[in-house]
């Protein structure tokens, strides 16, 4: 509890304020663990990771939690970097057995780039076991202490075997092969094979054979490989748009999601999520009053957090509010019609089907479209219509919800004069 207690009252000092994030359907920021260091590394080792931003925008400060197995990793230090205008005010590190709070904030000042390095952090690696680098409460703020929008991806460690040192050739065992090795090259300033400088210390001498012969195996030579850790860095997706991006939302609506790349499997705390590639669908029906809705991915263990007032479900079906030919108009002049067509104009965005017939249902051959708030008749040459004949445009249109809605328009067309 006093752990909690001073995170909040950091979090009221430096000026940062709980709130929504903003309207913008563009993500604004992609906070994510990386690190410079590509050789796994033993036990005892030290690991350097960066805390990184992209997309970052109008950014003057910075708060999070970053939560560590302790396990397989001991808290060395950590310090605010150089992404925060030169004189950031900076909270020394508050370290838990399994976390690290990190907050910095240049008051009035915001970062100039959009992508940099928010913070550093060291650990030593006390077991080569597979964990997590968790990014947790992650909050990017503006000069005006608002919270700005930020998708978080997580920092997966993982182990893997390696042939030790003295197995100079790779074949898991330590036998003369690997002394033959070493003694071809001994005092060759740049071998072929780095592994035959097995102590590692820049040069091919008698100390890499004397390693080598200490651990030849009298019997199988077998040699059991050295487990050593790394921070994976994969591909990852990143969230791009939601649609809508907050407001309200309609108890029985839906939100699509645009991703940079494939998202991998994508749940939500509420809602059904649909759909592949890099566009899904969230479907309610929804909890009417307040939604914090959180999505989360797999591909780069990505996660957002949108906000949304639900309510009541949305029953009304799309009416037609003008368009070019009313119901029942009379004395139509084909000409104009011939020429540019037909419009029907609908009281929000539907998507559907119109067709032009006559009245005995025969389709014309005109060719409908259904797009936006708006339905659209093209003619097309040899199939014009004529004087003194009735046409109906008959077609289906459905609301983002569902709610449909029967077209049916009928007119006649004069009398040739």
């Amino acid at each position: 509890m006093k752990l909690l207690f001073s995170f909040a009252t950091i979090f009221m000092f430096l000026g940062f304020t709980v709130g929504s994030y903003g309207d913008n359907h563009s993500i604004q920021a992609f906070v994510y663990v990386t690190s410079k260091q590509t050789d796994p590394l033993a036990v005892g080792d030290q690991m350097h990771l960066n805390i990184q931003i992209s997309g970052g925008k109008s950014v003057s400060g910075y708060e999070m939690i970053v939560g560590f197995d302790p396990t397989a990793l001991r808290y060395i230090e950590g310090a605010n970097a150089d992404y925060l205008p030169a004189g950031a005010f900076t909270i020394p590190p508050i370290v838990t057995e399994n976390a690290v709070y990190m907050t910095a904030t240049s008051g009035a000042e915001v970062a100039a780039a959009s992508e940099g390095t928010l913070a550093t952090l060291t650990f030593e690696v006390i077991a080569a076991k597979d964990s997590t680098i968790k990014l947790m409460d992650v909050i990017l703020s503006d000069s005006a202490g608002m919270p700005l929008a930020v998708t978080v991806r997580n920092g997966r460690i993982m182990a893997t075997e390696l042939p030790t040192n003295w197995d100079v050739n790779e074949d898991g065992k330590v036998n003369i092969l690997d002394l033959t090795l070493v003694a071809s090259d001994l005092n060759v300033d740049a071998p072929a094979n780095p592994r035959v400088d097995v102590n590692r210390d820049g040069n091919v001498n008698i100390l890499d054979l004397v390693l080598v012969a200490q651990n030849l195996d009298a019997g199988s030579n077998e040699d059991k490989p050295e487990l050593r850790v790394k921070l994976v860095v994969p591909t990852f997706a990143s969230l791009v748009s939601a649609i809508p991006a907050s407001g309200d939302l309609a108890f029985n609506g839906s939100i699509t999601v645009t991703f940079s790349s494939d998202p991998g499997d994508v749940t939500a705390s509420a809602g059904t999520v649909s759909g592949s590639g890099k566009v899904r669908t969230i479907a309610g029906p929804f909890t009417l009053g307040a939604l914090s809705l959180t999505i989360t991915w797999t591909n780069g263990d990505g996660s957002h957090t949108l906000t949304y007032n639900v309510t009541a479900p949305d029953t009304k079906a799309p009416t037609i509010t003008g368009g070019t030919i009313s119901d029942g108009a009379e004395d139509v002049d084909p000409e104009p019609l011939n020429a540019d067509g037909i419009e029907v104009i609908f009281s929000e965005d539907v998507s559907g089907n119109i067709a032009l017939q006559t009245e005995a249902g025969d389709d014309v051959g005109w060719i409908g479209r259904v797009e936006g708030t708006k339905g659209t008749l093209e003619p097309v040459v040899g199939k014009e219509i004529g004087n003194e004949t009735t046409y109906v445009i008959k077609g289906k249109v459905f609301d983002a919800v569902g709610n449909e809605t029967d077209v049916s328009i009928t007119f006649t067309t004069k009398g040739k004069e």
